[in-house]
């Protein structure tokens, strides 16, 4: 009788071994049971993370100067109007592309609010020129900046 339990049982652990391709290998019924190995596929997922907040995107706009008109050995006014979004500090202020003879007497002044005013003097002997196209920018923190022309006219002094 013995025997008979015993080949009863080998080939019922037989019979489970096979055609079960799919499913977790036949184990003998005694055997302890494991939990299933896990793949990084088969890991809970963490919660995507939630972005920050964007930060509001700082603009610099420079207003284009009106022309100026400079004699030569005399100084003219400039005014430089900004204007801005999520900026603040000061706006420093660059003139580049002038005659040969004209330069800039305040050169550290700095835009504090939305508008400042500058000196640009024209030597004795500087360029004669009308309709001349410099440049004026203005640069804010950051990567903030602002380009426009500048339209000069040095004239001989009467």
């Amino acid at each position: 009788m013995k025997l008979l339990i015993a080949a009863v049982t080998i080939g019922a652990v037989a019979l489970l071994g096979t055609g079960c391709k799919d499913k977790e290998p036949a184990r003998s019924p005694t055997a302890p049971r494991t939990a299933p190995e896990t793949t990084p596929e088969a890991a809970p997922k963490a919660a995507p993370e939630t972005p920050a907040p964007e930060k509001a995107l700082a603009r610099l706009t420079l207003d284009k100067p009106s022309d100026v008109t400079i004699t030569r050995g005399e100084v003219a006014q400039v005014k430089i109007s900004i204007k801005r979004e999520n900026l603040e500090g000061p706006v420093s202020v660059s003139f580049d592309k002038l005659p040969s003879g004209v330069s800039v007497v305040d050169t550290d002044k700095k835009i504090t609010a939305e508008e400042a005013t500058f000196a640009l003097k024209a030597a004795a002997d500087a360029e004669i020129v009308s309709g001349y196209n410099a440049q004026v920018t203005a640069s804010g923190p950051g990567d903030t900046a602002a380009t426009q022309p500048l339209t000069i006219t040095v004239k001989a002094k009467e």
